[in-house]
């Protein structure tokens, strides 16, 4: 069996159980990815979607409770990223403001890093410049 497929397996089966046997009046969700930068008092909150997926209303819901977060001394950062492996572009969404952003692969990794912050590019300049110019 493949590393992937173990994985998604016991996360799969984990999430039936608890749906079965706990209560209904709370999710049992999943969130992909959960960044501390210490240095920078920073939670990044990220669900990773592939460019045909849907959002289930749980995760949606728990990151939309979690970008509300106001009493932590911290950065509360949700995203959702959308793109396939190897994440050549994405669209990376923030759930507290609706903002959507596009990304390539080098620009994501350094968002992912905390190195760079997103950047709205209007976009008649996405249209006009190509990529490896812009990300």
């Amino acid at each position: 069996m493949k590393w992937d497929d173990f994985y998604n397996s016991e996360m799969n089966a984990f999430h039936r159980f608890v749906n079965k046997y706990c209560s209904n009046e709370m999710t049992a969700t999943d969130i992909d990815c959960f960044f501390v930068k210490v240095s920078q008092k920073r939670l990044r909150f990220i669900e990773s979607k592939h460019t045909s997926e849907g959002m289930k209303k749980g995760q949606r819901i728990a990151l939309s409770l979690l970008a509300q977060l106001t009493h932590v001394n911290y950065i509360v950062e949700c995203f959702v990223v959308c793109g396939e492996y190897p994440y050549q572009m994405v669209t990376v969404e923030n759930v507290a403001t609706n903002e959507v952003f596009e990304l390539g692969q080098e620009s994501f990794i350094s968002w992912l890093n905390f190195e760079s912050e997103l950047e709205y590019i209007p976009k008649s300049v996405k249209e006009s410049t190509s990529l490896g110019e812009v990300f």
